[in-house]
């Protein structure tokens, strides 16, 4: 199998690792009745299996199932109270990776969908499904990308200082890596708590340290080695390129349901990938062109290339454009009510703020306005 990095001999395989979405069950009549049987813990169904409740601490006021089929871990589905948090649907559904590589995607969703209509007793459409997180990634196979580092990105979240567009700013956070034996095994570009991030990590090395676990982690890697294999992905280097997008993001895709998602996922991923671009190992050109400012004219690496054009996952082909949300009229009264609505926000949550976290805010707020 090719290890050598010759990308003509390398394959990508295009995917969705993780969806979340919301469930509206306005037209449903048994909702309410179901929601009793939960609230006394005798709600009973094949396949189900109750992990417990949750409060404002976790942001859904409600109780969380898993749902498994021959074992495997197919979805785990949220019932929220439906007399709380009246601005947050009733039913929120988590789909496993296990069951995306267990049945594959769409199959997986028209399941949860039939599921979900026969309990509710309605028909359900992926209209219906109102996406919060997506994780849209790519497997890559035969290419060794374990001497990479953030700097041979170009890349808004590889910047240290906002771009000079401060429509981008909230793109920008945190970029760290593990690396071990001088070998790169995960690198992020931006912060797991912005709407928008990027990974990519060894896979093989993630699979061999579940492997290590044993139990429920270990069944679930053999699931996803299976699939890899089945797919002719069994090369001595495989790596998942990965955008984890959350619903601030989505949204200026015009993502606002799974149905969306189907007909725009192709062109995200590749917008995403190419304002993303890995550039190749030359730091010494990369960073002499960044210093004189013409970066954007050096080419991606084919290795890259070839994973945008790759990347054929979803049914539909429209293109996408990605617009940002902008204030327009805005006074000092409208931001003040907007910024003591996020603190409210937080205070609802009952999160306990250390000295250092409340510093940081101050720090923040002192930059904005002194800017």
């Amino acid at each position: 199998m090719p290890t050598l990095n010759k990308v003509e001999e390398c394959r990508v395989l295009g995917g969705i690792d993780t969806l979340y979405f919301f469930v509206d069950t306005a037209r449903s009549e048994l909702y309410h009745k179901i929601w009793s049987l939960i609230s006394l813990e005798q709600f009973q169904r094949e396949g189900y299996s109750f992990l417990g409740f949750s409060g404002k601490s976790r942001g859904f006021v409600g109780a969380w199932f898993t749902y498994r089929r021959d074992s495997v871990l197919l979805f785990r589905v949220g019932f929220k109270d439906p007399s709380k948090q009246k601005n947050v649907k009733n039913i929120q559904v988590q789909l496993y990776a296990s069951g995306i590589y267990y049945l594959g995607f769409f199959d997986l969703l028209h399941l949860v969908k039939a599921e979900l209509s026969s309990l509710l007793e309605i028909d359900l459409e992926y209209s219906h499904f109102i996406t919060s997180r997506v994780d849209l990634n790519a497997f890559v196979d035969g290419f060794d990308f374990s001497k990479i580092s953030a700097e041979m990105f170009r890349s808004r979240f590889a910047c240290s200082e906002p771009h000079s567009s401060s429509q981008y700013a909230f793109d920008l956070d945190d970029t760290y890596n593990y690396s071990k034996h001088q070998k790169l095994q995960s690198l992020y570009l931006g912060s797991r708590d912005n709407s928008l991030y990027f990974k990519i990590y060894d896979k093989r090395l993630e699979m061999m340290s579940r492997f290590e676990h044993g139990g429920e982690e270990s069944f679930q890697a053999t699931i996803k080695q299976a699939y890899l294999h089945e797919h002719g992905l069994s090369s001595d280097h495989l790596w998942n390129i990965e955008f984890t997008l959350k619903r601030e993001v989505l949204k200026q895709f015009s993502i606002f349901t799974v149905a969306d998602l189907i007909d725009l996922g192709n062109s995200v991923f590749k917008t995403l990938a190419t304002n993303c671009s890995f550039l190749g190992f030359d730091t010494d050109l990369i960073n002499k062109s960044k210093s004189q400012n013409n970066v954007s004219r050096l080419p991606v690496h084919p290795i890259w290339q070839k994973i945008i054009d790759d990347y054929d996952f979803f049914i539909g082909g429209i293109d996408c454009q990605r617009v940002y949300a902008r204030y327009k009229n805005i006074t000092k009264e409208k931001s003040t009510l907007i910024i003591a609505k996020q603190l409210n926000k937080q205070l609802e949550l009952e999160q306990l703020y250390t000295q250092r976290e409340w510093n940081d805010i101050y720090y923040n707020f002192a930059r904005i306005v002194s800017s």
